[in-house]
């Protein structure tokens, strides 16, 4: 519900998560846990997907190298393809990539 996992938060009653309170959990846990409000919004968007998909401390990795938002997404798409998984997920993952890179260009 809302994209929250059990896996992720085992204790939560996510059946009965209200929308309010998956905002607050994505803003405490992800946007705010790689601080998306210090950077510019095209930053902070790619930011707070990274920290959702592949984890805060990819996210944040990847903030601490890029050198601009091209630079991002293509640290993003190198982590997927070291996956061994990506044969299976790589192209849904690629896609999410660019869907989100074509919001940020929006914001």
């Amino acid at each position: 519900k809302f994209g929250i996992s059990r896996r992720a938060y085992p204790t939560l009653d996510i059946k009965n998560l209200t929308r309010e309170q998956a905002v607050e959990i994505y803003r405490r846990d992800y946007w705010d846990a790689v601080g998306a409000s210090t950077f510019p919004p095209a930053i902070a968007v790619v930011a707070f997907d990274c920290a959702v998909n592949q984890g805060k401390s990819r996210a944040i990795g990847i903030l601490e190298e890029a050198q601009d938002l091209e630079d991002f997404m293509a640290r993003r798409a190198l982590a997927y393809a070291k996956l061994p998984t990506f044969a299976r997920f790589g192209r849904g993952w690629m896609r999410r990539l660019f869907n989100v890179y074509k919001f940020a260009l929006k914001v």
